[in-house]
């Protein structure tokens, strides 16, 4: 089999009416299916097969990663090994079939989770991994292409790929995370990092301004994004969350991501979004599952506005952390809503606040079973310095041992 990548001619980036032509229902569907095809013809093309050629894995922070052939057509491919294979491959296909509906199925390749030969060398046959078709020689990782190859990217394609990590809240656009070739095409890749579960990533995109790839046009006001750009953002806006992650095959909570950020983009512009992607009611009170709060990666469990650490499923680590705003100066209190079972002892974890910008932890405390109520809610007040220039986060880390629920979180 042979994936053939279309380029979509850009379009033009001109100011236009708010409001764009709606989509129909069946034209989403068509769109959405023509995606849902290419990742069903991977699937069928390399389910049960032997590879060719496995090159020596690269251990990344998502996924360890080789390359390997086709057995019978030769074709090169990505063969990718993720550290959560079914989430990998859920967020690379969301973004995929967010690609398709922008026109620019080219900048996102689909992926599909595979079971290979019991032959197989050097891959586990007893568990699935992740196939992408290869980009090809043509393209190289953006942090070893030349300046004069970014130079060459278009700027629709700039745009395009800014609103993508935007509404999908890709939390890990290295340059590294993206390929371009000497024309100026550009793929992007590893969206384990989307919806907001980077993992304690928070790279800003490449396409976004002030970065290396940043977009030039002004965007400033909803009109100037291309029209099909703007059909796609008031599409998400119009669709409950319930629709949307059926549609895209994510999580209700993730889908609830796209519409908080679409409509940013609806009320200030692509620009403005980025730079303000909260509403300002949101600057002071916080839910822990809730973005702008960032869920850890050690099996917590999201049950309405709560964040809750199990014994014998959870990892202990961080459980939240966030927001990664600018506060105001001054003392200020931080006050963690917290809450453990009636047998809960010992020490539960630690609570603070890191100013992101400097690398600096700048309150902290560690939490005892006995400073709570056992089976009630209770506030800790951390007291904290703000300083100038601050990118904060607040976070609970748990230490592993009892039962942790983490609700609401508040900056006084």
């Amino acid at each position: 089999m042979r994936l053939h990548i279309a380029l979509v001619l850009a379009l033009s980036v001109v100011p236009g009416r708010l409001r764009a032509a709606p989509f129909e229902t069946g034209e989403v569907r068509a769109t959405h299916a023509r995606a849902d095809r290419a990742v069903a013809d991977l699937k069928k093309s390399f389910d049960g097969k032997a590879l060719n050629d496995v090159t020596a894995f690269h251990n990344g922070a998502q996924a360890s990663v080789a390359s390997a052939k086709h057995p019978e057509t030769g074709e090169l491919v990505v063969v990718r090994q993720p550290y959560r294979p079914d989430r990998s491959n859920r967020f690379n296909n969301a973004v995929h079939k967010l690609a398709y509906e922008l026109g620019r199925e080219d900048l996102v390749l689909p992926s599909a989770l595979v079971k290979l030969s019991p032959k197989q060398e050097s891959l586990p046959a007893d568990r699935e991994v992740m196939i992408m078709a290869h980009a090809g020689k043509e393209f190289s990782a953006g942090n070893k292409a030349p300046v004069e190859w970014r130079e060459r990217v278009p700027e629709e394609t700039r745009v395009t790929a800014a609103l993508i990590d935007f509404l999908t809240f890709q939390q890990d656009r290295l340059w590294k995370n993206l390929l371009v070739s000497e024309e100026g095409k550009v793929l992007l890749i590893d969206h384990d990092g989307s919806f907001g579960k980077g993992g304690g990533a928070n790279h800003p995109s490449r396409f976004y301004p002030g970065e290396g790839l940043a977009f030039t046009s002004t965007e400033s006001h909803f009109g100037e994004l291309p029209e099909n750009a703007r059909r796609v953002v008031n599409r998400i806006i119009d669709s409950d969350a319930e629709t949307l992650a059926a549609e895209y095959e994510i999580k209700v909570d993730e889908a609830k991501v796209m519409k908080s950020r679409a409509k940013r983009v609806h009320e200030l512009g692509l620009a403005s979004a980025i730079a303000n992607p909260y509403p300002q009611t949101l600057l002071r009170h916080f839910s822990g599952s809730t973005e702008p709060m960032r869920i850890g990666g050690g099996d917590y469990e999201k049950r309405g506005d709560t964040v809750v650490a199990v014994p014998g499923v959870s990892k202990s680590g961080y459980m939240v952390f966030g927001p990664y705003l600018t506060f105001p100066t001054g003392h200020h209190e931080v006050e963690f809503k917290l809450r453990v079972p009636a047998d809960a002892t010992g020490e539960v974890g630690r609570i603070d606040v890191n100013d992101h910008d400097k690398n600096e932890v700048t309150a902290a405390q560690k939490i005892e079973a006995s400073e709570l109520s056992p089976g009630k809610w209770v506030t800790i007040k951390l007291p904290v310095e703000v300083t100038a220039k601050n990118e904060l986060e607040f976070r609970v880390n748990w230490a592993g041992t009892t039962k942790l629920e983490v609700g609401e979180i508040h900056f006084r």
